[in-house]
């Protein structure tokens, strides 16, 4: 068995935080040719993990809205590596950081134990 980066990545859970919080451009159609943009998440990825060879594995930034007095702010929630136990080279697991410093998403120690000894 050959030795690699194993990106695992969000759990469904955090996933599912992303589609309920976070910012989605509108889907627009041109009226003329018809072509279709939008419909994808507002997002950065200006920060990296690294993996065993030392490759840079982007982490993504997603923009949502939280209401204030003011109206509506826009804030951050940060992809950060969660852990990175290892199973014939580093398993990176990822949960999403609010900009408070509190996670969602999080794996669980028997998600996690089950995808690392199968």
């Amino acid at each position: 068995m050959s030795r690699s980066t194993q990106w695992i990545g969000l759990s469904k859970t955090a996933m599912k935080f992303i589609d309920e919080n976070c910012i989605k451009v509108p889907v627009v159609t041109c009226s003329t040719c018809k072509h279709i943009t939008g419909g994808h998440f507002l997002t950065e990825t200006d920060r990296h993990a690294v993996g065993m060879f030392d490759e840079p594995i982007p982490l993504t930034t997603y923009a949502m809205y939280s209401s204030s007095k003011h109206g509506e702010v826009v804030k951050k929630v940060k992809e950060v590596v969660q852990c990175e136990p290892w199973s014939s080279g580093p398993m990176i697991f990822t949960h999403l950081q609010l900009e408070d410093d509190s996670f969602v998403g999080s794996w669980t120690d028997e998600e996690i134990d089950q995808m690392v000894n199968g």
